[in-house]
């Protein structure tokens, strides 16, 4: 290596203050990791934590902002199961060899893994965990369940046998012979009575069991048989219609009232039960039919004499794989009101994915008779009622639905399904799922009926019933979907690029402006602050330039990130408000919307159907963003309600689409300006400037320069009547353009201050374009083009234009273009033009000048990207290389100053900023995708980007009562008071299942610092049927509190009693001892 100085130039040294190794100091400063197998989720009501299991023994908690942390597995096993324990305040995983994983969320910091227990063939999909106590039920693969202590942390004496084989075996030692095989003694779910937690219901493939726990009995058993000639849920058309069907049980849900419940089956079907007769369900139906339990002869006669048709496989209907019955707070009814049932599987094969969400009406039944025995016939209609779908709503998904949860607002009972304000759900292909998040309930889920039409009421206003109608239809028929954290991505929308660029404080607070959206995931649970210690070094951050991550994505969108370190200065009484990264949503740019336009042309077919993108680009002062894509490119431009329409209607060049008319997409700030027609030629490099223009190079070496005041492409002012483009080279000699700079500046043969555009092809040929206004006329043109040569083989972007004496970039900015219009003619400062090739880099005087520097490296050292970084005023040459090396050279003579060696392997593409930050993928993944962004930087020394402490209970409330049983008729004042249902409580279920010898925990109970007062029971605490609880409740608490305070005043007499009576001895035995001392003074004649 060797630099070379012109003779005719002397240049001051650029470099003076990064000389020294010391102004060095690589490291990490943040790591941005990517969800991309998502396998089980959880959310926490209480704390509004919202966690998800991934596939290789992570899990994410994500909170309020800055609440977000990993739990790493002992060892990468997919999360089977996960749950949160409201009551301990912990969270359960259960990993795929059958061990469970007990985490503490209540320390302050990085939560500490409790204890891993070991068990023998877990079924994953049927444990149970109830707000009210704290013990797990643990089923096995042979159907018997255990049960776990996490108070004590140890597993308790109770246990339930496989009553599925123990029910069989009782009826057929009666004499009934019940079929029984392996699939059917398996246990496929647990849950826990709504109301009852002396009750737990017990799904076995063959049937349900409703278990008595205290005591360890069965009260009721549920078999769905489908008679011959039914339809059940293969239709008529089913192989087997003349047979008769026992489907499998797939899954349970519980109505809220808990007087009734759902299964599902595996043959599609739902058998609606009620809890006091397991002889006949109450419904059984399936997505599209009902009753179809019940044999209609003419229905089967029609069927056997047309047999022509056969059966095809897209008639067969999927499995019922996931139950979830909804309740809200609509209704004084301790009963409830209306009611939701959402039904994954079901539909025929073929059908778009998604979930179904059944609108069930009230549950209203008449009191039964007071000698009625069993289920009255009354009752038994009142409940077939209720199971009458009002209304069906399908959430489509972007691909197979695996699995899907429910996120309530406050309440963690009714097995987490009580007022869900959404639904989130895995989809995706098994080894890269992804997960989606969605408002429940719909939109119009609950709307008034619709009105009658004037041919209904003669006497109705048509101009009203029309106003009607309109206000119906302003309703959002479509489900909206909820953003979810940032790190939440799937493959079909995972980062494919990164770019980081950094923003001054007035372009920040521009961007800033955006309104945030209102559909985000609602999380605030815990909160995060800096460490203390740390406080005074992260204030420092103010003084670092404000930083903006730009993301793009597989299904062709583009998302802004605010990653300032501004965002991180925080106390433990102010902590954090946003995240790191705080997405922009406003900011986002969906390019569908243009491709999507039927007047615009068809967008390249790329992988998954979305068009490709290449790259995007920040102009740091005008904000307008150049969307480059692989056949074309498109301007982006910030849009305010308050901005008006100048857009011009019509492009002057065919080579333009204006995008102006394309409407504008709620809540978002970006719009679409204009873009260059897709065509044949691949796009190779692009640049956009701060004042008003940008280029496109292509693959066959032409050129397109587009002016964005017309907008107009740029030609030569003697071709501008012809279709010229710059560059153009004969398809046998294709030297494409791979690097575009913008700079004002002037030539060593024109030093005339003016906008250039340096086009650098990988020959190394480059043509530098003079654009100028024309005489006479306010429009530019393309003045002069001067050829000169460079390296070839130069890197994208990594083309820079300096002032010779002080080291600034010459940008193409608005100060530069004001400077330039306003003395036309006025010579330009000395510049140097420093390159990097893939063989060394050069630097050159007033960019067609005198070679200043050069320096040549071996093609073995890969340099992957280089950077102008500034440090104290001075400046140095970066190059970045595959051994994971950050090479510096001196400017403008680019001599070796220091190889210093980076903390990371660099395995990706690298974005670096002129600060010396750099954002690099540390992972791809086999489809294209990054797994891991890393945020790095040349100058670590006094930044603070350290993992943030967190309180995850911070914000906990307190639990609310157990849900108590309600009637099934109507509230009775009389019965309520006398006859009130009652329940085992927490405590006492947990003394149940622990049995005599509990240990003293190793925990208490959670208490949080902040709990709130608990709210009431919903539906439970209702009008008068809640005062009179509470009035109960209250004078039981007084008359307790009275004998309390009785004991205690007692207690406290016999103490003081006790003190006198031992101060009246110990006032004895001083005297004696006094009256001897005084005796014997005497004797001895003191």
């Amino acid at each position: 290596m060797f630099s070379i100085r012109a003779a005719k130039h002397v240049f001051p040294d650029l470099s003076l203050d990064v000389r020294d190794v010391d102004d060095w100091d690589t490291g990490v400063l943040r790591t941005f990791v990517y969800l991309l197998d998502a396998s089980v989720v959880a959310v926490d009501p209480l704390t509004s934590l919202l966690a998800i299991g991934s596939s290789h023994g992570t899990i994410r908690v994500f909170g309020a902002p800055g609440v977000d942390v990993t739990l790493d597995l002992p060892e990468p096993l997919r999360v089977q199961f996960l749950q949160f324990s409201v009551s301990t305040g912990q969270i359960l995983s259960v990993d795929e060899r059958n061990r469970l994983h007990i985490w503490d969320l209540t320390q302050v910091g990085h939560p500490r893994l409790q204890k891993t227990v070991s068990f023998e063939y877990v079924h994953h999909s049927a444990l149970s965990l109830s707000p009210a106590h704290t013990h797990l039920f643990i089923a096995l693969q042979t159907g018997e369940i255990r049960t776990y202590d996490l108070l004590c942390l140890r597993a308790s004496p109770y246990v339930i046998p496989n009553l599925w084989k123990s029910y069989c075996q009782r009826m057929s030692q009666a004499g009934m012979e019940i079929p029984s095989t392996p699939a059917s003694e398996i246990l496929v779910d647990i849950v826990p009575h709504t109301r009852d937690l002396n009750l737990i219901i017990l799904v076995f493939g063959g049937g349900v069991v409703q278990c008595d726990l205290a005591r360890r009995d069965i009260t009721c058993t549920y078999e769905l048989l489908i008679p011959a000639g039914a339809p059940g849920g293969g239709g008529l058309e089913s192989h087997d219609l003349l047979t008769h069907r026992q489907p499998l049980a797939t899954s349970i849900a519980v109505h809220p009232a808990g007087h009734f419940f759902a299964v599902g089956h595996m043959d599609g079907c739902i058998a609606f039960w009620a809890i006091e007769d397991g002889d006949r369900p109450l419904l059984v139906m399936t997505l599209t039919d009902t009753d179809v339990n019940v044999v209609d002869g003419l229905k089967i006669q029609h069927r056997l004499e047309n047999t022509s048709g056969k059966f095809s496989s897209s008639d067969t209907r999927e499995p019922i794989y996931k139950l979830v019955w909804c309740g809200f707070p609509n209704s004084t009814d301790p009963r409830g009101g209306e009611t939701a049932l959402l039904v994954l599987g079901g539909g025929l094969s073929g059908n778009d994915p998604g979930l179904m969400a059944l609108l069930m009406p009230a549950f209203d039944s008449p009191s039964p008779p007071t000698d009625a025995s069993g289920l009255h016939s009354t009752v038994r209609d009142a409940m077939r009622r209720s199971l009458m779908p009002k209304k069906t709503v399908f959430y489509p998904s972007s691909s197979v639905v695996r699995d899907f949860f429910v996120i309530p607002r406050d309440s963690p009972y009714f097995s987490g399904a009580w007022d869900p304000v959404g639904v989130i759900w895995i989809c995706g292909p098994p080894d890269m799922p992804g997960v989606e998040a969605y408002h429940f309930p719909p939109p119009h889920f609950f709307s008034a009926e619709p009105p009658p039409t004037p041919d209904q009421h003669g006497s109705r206003d048509v101009e009203s019933y029309l106003s009607s109608a309109l206000e119906e239809m302003k309703i959002d028929q479509v489900p909206r979907r909820l953003v979810l954290p940032v790190p939440i991505v799937s493959t079909c929308d995972g980062v494919t690029g990164a770019f980081i660029v950094p923003i001054q404080r007035e372009a920040n607070d521009k961007l800033l402006t955006s309104s945030t959206r209102q559909d985000s995931l609602p999380l605030n649970g815990g909160c995060a602050w800096i460490d203390a210690a740390k406080l005074s070094q992260a204030k420092l951050a103010k003084y670092h330039p404000h930083q903006i991550l730009i993301t793009t994505h597989r299904n062709a969108r583009v998302h802004f990130h605010d990653i300032s370190p501004q965002l991180l200065i925080s106390t433990e009484t102010s902590p954090v408000t946003k995240d790191l990264p705080q997405p922009l949503h406003a900011l986002t740019i969906n390019l569908n919307t243009v491709f999507q336009d039927p007047g615009l042309c068809d967008p390249p077919q790329e992988s998954f159907g979305f068009p490709e993108i290449c790259s995007v680009q920040l102009a740091p002062e005008s904000l307008e963003c150049l969307v480059t894509l692989k056949t074309g490119a498109a301007i982006y431009r910030l849009r305010f309600e308050e901005d008006g329409d100048a857009t011009p209607q019509k492009a002057s060049d065919k080579e333009i689409i204006l995008l102006s008319h394309l409407p504008k997409e709620e809540g978002r700030q970006f719009h679409p300006y204009m873009m260059l027609r897709p065509g044949m030629r691949t796009t190779t490099a692009s640049s956009l400037c701060d004042i008003g223009f940008f280029a496109v190079g292509y693959n066959d070496g032409s050129l397109t320069i587009v002016d964005l005041r017309g907008p107009s492409i740029l030609r030569p002012a003697q071709e501008r009547k012809k279709q010229f483009q710059l560059g153009r080279r004969s398809s046998s000699s294709l030297d494409p353009v791979i690097s575009l700079t913008w700079a004002i500046s002037g030539l060593a043969a024109d030093l005339e201050m003016a906008i250039r555009l340096i086009a650098i092809h990988a020959s190394g040929t480059t043509h530098i374009y003079k654009i100028a206004r024309s005489q006479g006329s306010a429009a530019f043109s393309i003045a002069s083009i001067v050829t000169t040569e460079t390296l070839p083989g130069q890197l994208p972007r990594c083309s820079y234009v300096l002032d010779s004496q002080t080291g600034a970039l010459l940008r193409a900015n608005g100060a530069g273009l004001a400077a330039s219009l306003q003395s036309p003619g006025a010579r330009a400062n000395g510049c140097v033009w420093v390159t990097v090739g893939a063989t060394g880099a050069r630097c050159t005087a007033d960019i067609t000048g005198d070679r200043v520097g050069k320096v040549d490296w071996n093609r073995k050292r890969q340099v992957l990207n280089a950077q102008i970084i500034e440090r104290n005023s001075s400046r140095a040459l970066v190059t970045f290389t595959e051994k994971s090396e950050a090479v510096v050279y001196s400017i403008p003579y680019l001599e070796l100053l220091h190889t210093i060696p980076l903390p990371v392997r660099l395995k990706g593409p690298i974005s670096v900023d002129e600060t010396g930050d750099l954002l690099y993928c540390d992972e791809i993944t086999g489809s294209g995708v990054a797994a891991k962004l890393t945020l790095a930087t040349m100058y670590k020394g006094r930044r603070v980007y350290d993992d943030l402490l967190i309180d995850f209970m911070s914000s906990a409330v307190s639990i609310p009562p157990q849900p108590q049983p309600v009637s099934v008729g109507p509230p009775s004042l009389l019965d309520s008071w006398f006859n009130p249902p009652k329940s085992l409580t927490g405590e006492q279920l947990d003394t149940l299942l622990a049995g005599p010898n509990r240990p003293n925990p190793k925990q208490e109970a959670t208490s949080h610092p902040r709990d709130v007062e608990a709210t009431d029971t919903p539906n439970d605490a209702a009008g008068v049927w809640s005062n009179i609880e509470k009035t109960r409740s209250d004078l039981y608490s007084r008359l307790s509190a009275a004998v309390a305070e009785r004991g205690e005043m007692l207690g406290d007499l016999e103490q003081r009693l006790d003190s006198i009576g031992q101060g009246s001895r110990d006032m004895v035995t001083q005297a004696k001892r006094l009256a001897a001392e005084q005796g014997a003074k005497n004797w001895f004649g003191f």
